[in-house]
């Protein structure tokens, strides 16, 4: 049996409305953006999809097996992470020259908060019934502009009919697969450049009307909580 004594919850919401990459092409785009990010603060178009019970022996496996960096024990680090627990670093009692300042607090680092995010989608999408043996982690690979391709790719064609609470994870009827997915991960609030540096990278592999992605972002809120978009042509 799984121990739960050390097992956080993490609210996975869904953007009600899906997001059109036409919209990077607009000039007002970044206030697009804006308005979004402030929807999801306000709960406003977010539906609640899923409470994820983190067991940390299955969260670790998933990100040995399906996260980019090599980053182990992410069941530790995410605890840490999840409580905003800063080591404190030893600082000498010798006073610094002028504008010099002693580091008296360790940084979190973006390569574990990555890592947490790709962890957390995939144990999202192992608790909706998908069949985790068909998505693959894509190298990395810089096209134009010097923007990365999408994380992950999905070949479940369950992921077309799942829906909770009646809210369909893909509403777009006529959407083939693959399915195309990015991660973002945050040790702070959900912000403008996360969604739209994931835009642009689904915007490499989304060329056809019948494509369709997602975008999932893992961030504190004070603590992790997921939410999931919606990405068409």
């Amino acid at each position: 049996m799984l121990n739960t004594a050390r097992s956080p919850t993490v609210d996975v919401f869904k953007y009600t409305d899906p997001l059109s990459l036409s919209n990077l092409g607009m000039n007002s785009h970044k206030n697009w953006l804006r308005m979004i990010i402030t929807n999801v603060l306000q709960r406003i178009n977010i539906h609640r999809l899923i409470t994820l019970q983190l067991y940390p022996i299955l969260f670790e496996l998933y990100n040995v097996r399906y996260s980019e960096k090599w980053v182990k024990k992410i069941d530790d680090n995410f605890l840490e992470y999840h409580a905003g627990s800063k080591p404190s670093l030893k600082v000498p009692t010798h006073s610094l020259p002028r504008n010099l300042k002693y580091l008296s607090t360790k940084f979190f680092s973006g390569d574990v908060s990555g890592t947490i995010a790709e962890s957390l989608f995939i144990y999202f999408l192992h608790n909706l019934g998908i069949n985790i043996n068909l998505v693959g982690h894509l190298r990395p690979h810089k096209r134009l502009r010097g923007q990365f391709t999408p994380d992950f790719v999905i070949w479940d064609g369950g992921i077309l009919n799942v829906k909770i609470d009646n809210i369909p994870l893909i509403s777009m009827r006529n959407c083939q697969l693959p399915i195309y997915a990015e991660v973002k991960g945050s040790t702070s609030q959900i912000n403008e450049e996360q969604l739209e540096k994931a835009l642009l990278q689904l915007s490499k592999v989304i060329f056809n009307p019948q494509y369709c992605g997602l975008i999932f972002v893992a961030y504190k809120n004070p603590n992790y909580e997921g939410i999931i978009f919606e990405v068409e042509l």
